[in-house]
């Protein structure tokens, strides 16, 4: 996901553009979702990155990606640094599930932001470590 116009910024109450997937819970309790966003930089001077997360009932918050203070180009910051080596930003989300289908939403705030993948997991059963994540899951109905 891309968002368009680049120039546009959201507020939490605005209409925004999203992405929403549903997803089988087996067992009640506390999960990660890892979400991984490209490594751009903010379209603004000294402006945040950021998007909303909305899961189930009970998770609904903003995660920012790129601070207001980032500094892009500096060889001396490593976050800057990071992303440009790895080509990804990860963001670990705690979130609290019931049993059955729940529906997560990812919601751009400021343009600029590039949704790569997200993992979802429980807690306690962290997947692998591998350089490109897991392969995605399989469609169930």
């Amino acid at each position: 996901m891309k968002v368009f116009p680049t120039t546009v910024d959201f507020d939490i109450n605005d209409e925004k553009p999203f992405l929403a997937y549903r997803l089988l819970i087996e067992e009640a309790g506390d999960y990660t979702a890892e979400v991984w966003t490209t490594p751009v930089n903010s379209v603004r001077n000294m402006r945040p990155l950021r998007f909303q997360l909305t899961a189930g009932k009970k998770n609904d918050c903003i995660v920012t990606t790129v601070l207001a203070s980032f500094k892009a180009g500096d060889l001396d910051y490593f976050p800057w640094c990071q992303g440009v080596l790895d080509n990804i930003r990860i963001n670990k989300i705690s979130l609290s599930f019931d049993k059955g289908i729940q529906e997560i939403s990812i919601s751009a705030l400021e343009a600029g932001l590039v949704l790569e993948k997200i993992l979802i997991y429980r807690n306690g059963n962290e997947p692998l470590k591998s350089y490109l994540g897991p392969p995605e899951s399989f469609y169930t109905k």
